[in-house]
């Protein structure tokens, strides 16, 4: 993702664990209920759970996917789809978290307060 982002002159995302946790508990939550979904248990929404783990947002995007455990084709995937796509080239985000529960994906792109 970060190869894509330079390519387009945008400033790489660094890992963050708020949201790599957030991710992987919505991941959980998605692959034990078979789909794919913004809305989490409760309600919840991207900001919400980024929050919930701590993470004190601007702006927050959540890209999701299912169906294989390789990255590449992922990346792909969201690549070939212009709203994914305009999220992972978004330039305001630095921070990312992203999780893999048993071939579903989530990928929270974030910025934090300043």
């Amino acid at each position: 993702m970060n190869a894509v982002r330079l390519e387009k002159g945008l400033a790489p995302v660094a890992a963050h664990p708020a949201l790599t946790q957030a991710a992987g508990a919505h991941a959980d939550v998605l692959a034990r209920r078979g789909v794919l979904d913004h809305t989490g248990e409760e309600g919840s929404d991207p900001g919400t759970r980024a929050r919930s783990a701590g993470y004190d947002y601007v702006l927050v995007l959540e890209n999701l996917a299912a169906g294989t455990t390789e990255p590449q084709p992922v990346l792909e995937l969201w690549l070939a789809r212009e709203g994914h796509r305009g999220n992972l080239l978004r330039a305001r985000v630095r921070d990312a978290g992203i999780a893999c529960v048993r071939g579903t994906w989530v990928l929270m792109l974030a910025r934090e307060r300043d």
